[in-house]
């Protein structure tokens, strides 16, 4: 047997009962399974005479066998914010986290094939971007289009084909929310209708001058972090100029205080609807960061500014756990070619926990547990309608 062992705990028994293991902290997702063994010389002297010799279970057992999921991490951007009527929007999404044959995994009878695709949903037209928040109903939004793109590590580049093409018929704000279901390996994973960097806006008669920030939402000391803020408005005033202010980091829990920056951006230069970042900065405390960014216009005179302690304007900054590994990011390839037919204008672009093996043992006993992907073909399916599933809970079914 080619497992890896991740680690052994062991459980006292005294009579008849159920027992409870210590909990074991796993490295990563994958595949667990739990072998528990009897060894006669690990006995007391007096019990010894009495057991014929050395047992061990089954390895690949079904209720002693967990799916922790992998987590996924998916970064999107869209290629312009501004797109006139009847043009075409493109979407850049770049996706990490799923176990490297992913989705390759057929099915065994027990553990489920692998969900083969992603859904990209573009949204709207919406009247105010107030209405993009992160409850937002999706069952209930206007759908201009669906894509789908393999549910594999990458870089996705959409709206470029024929079949693909993202093109607003009417004015308004649009969002794309990419959808992954979910599988037995992978955890399920659905963006925000908030995100900034997935709307785009077709002009009306006349837009009002706006600024939505979104802050980068955790980061570890030492590590850089910024803000971002997309900003819309059919005309934008000549020589206008955005700066961030960060503040803190403060405890979390308290009321933010928004006083002196340890951070200020330069000055920059904003020339039309679209994004625009603050630039990074790093602090060597932990805590909470709040950033306030302000648009000027080129007298000085404050055109727009934001609020301290504003929803989204928040980075969270923790110490990195010992071990813990940094998310690869696929390689960027260069953007496709735009399609020639038509004109666009736009802005710029685990640790997890396992534990409650219970067991009726009559004698001292070690559990061993190993770690293997090949132990797929003894299991039976025990997970509910894709909720997480624990050692205990199976155990217990």
């Amino acid at each position: 047997m080619d497992a890896v062992p991740l680690g052994t705990v062991t459980v006292t028994a005294t009579g008849p009962g159920t027992y409870t293991s210590p909990k074991v902290t796993l490295p990563d997702a994958g595949f667990v399974t739990w072998v528990w063994e009897v060894q006669k010389s690990s006995q007391p002297e007096w019990v010894r005479p009495f057991i014929a010799s050395d047992w061990r279970d089954e390895y690949g057992i079904n209720v002693e066998t967990h799916s922790v999921r992998w987590p996924l991490t998916i970064t999107p951007e869209v290629r312009e914010y501004n797109v006139h009527k009847g043009g075409r929007a493109f979407d850049r999404i770049t996706v990490s986290g799923f176990p490297e044959n992913h989705p390759g995994f057929e099915g065994d009878g027990y553990w489920q094939p692998d969900v083969k695709e992603f859904t990209h949903t573009v949204y709207g037209p919406f009247a105010s971007d107030a209405e993009l928040t992160e409850d937002m109903a999706l069952d209930d939004a206007p759908v201009l289009t669906r894509i789908t793109t393999p549910a594999k590590n990458g870089v996705y580049d959409i709206g470029y084909g024929e079949d693909d093409r993202i093109q607003p018929t009417e004015p308004g704000y649009y969002v794309v929310v990419t959808l992954f279901d979910g599988d037995d390996r992978v955890q399920p994973f659905t963006s925000s209708p908030a995100d900034i960097w997935e709307r785009f806006f077709v002009p009306g008669p006349e837009q009002p001058l706006s600024v939505v920030t979104q802050a980068q939402a955790s980061a570890f000391v030492g590590d850089p972090f910024e803000d971002t803020a997309l900003v819309q408005g059919a005309a934008i005033p000549e020589g206008a100029y955005l700066v961030f202010r960060a503040y803190g980091p403060q405890p979390s829990g308290e009321d933010p205080i928004c006083e002196v920056p340890f951070f200020t951006s330069k000055q920059i230069a904003v020339t039309e609807a679209g994004h625009y970042r603050s630039g990074t900065t790093s602090t060597d405390e932990a805590g909470s960061v709040y950033w306030v960014e302000t648009l000027y216009g080129k007298d000085g005179k404050v055109l727009a500014e934001g609020r301290c302690g504003a929803p989204g304007e928040t980075t969270v900054v923790s110490v990195r756990p010992p071990g813990t590994p940094e998310t690869p990011t696929p390689e960027q390839p260069e953007l496709p070619e735009l399609p020639p037919e038509l004109a666009l204008t736009g802005g710029t672009a685990w640790g997890a926990w396992v534990g409650g093996v219970a067991a009726v043992l009559l004698l001292a006993a070690g559990a061993t547990l190993w770690f293997g992907r090949k132990l797929a073909l003894h299991r039976d399916r025990m997970e509910n309608e894709g909720e997480e599933v624990t050692i205990e809970e199976l155990m217990n079914q």
